[in-house]
């Protein structure tokens, strides 16, 4: 049990990092480093939705490195 708990924890850690992994364009942002404080690494991306309709907000916040 123990040694398939490892197992399944190192497929999904590395699964990511993997060099066949398929890389995706990401578009540029709309508005790139928008400063919301003081500190040079203080900014920010927004990005717009291409509809017309109203659409729901998504909010990215990243607590900090490891």
């Amino acid at each position: 049990m123990r040694k398939t708990c490892l197992s399944a924890f190192l497929v999904v850690l590395f699964a990511g990092h993997s060099p066949l992994a398929q890389k995706r364009d990401i578009p540029a942002p709309d508005i790139a480093n928008v400063k919301y404080g003081v500190h040079d690494r203080n900014v920010m991306d927004v990005c717009f939705s291409d509809t017309t309709k109203v659409t729901p907000l998504a909010l990215y916040i990243h607590g900090g490195g490891f």
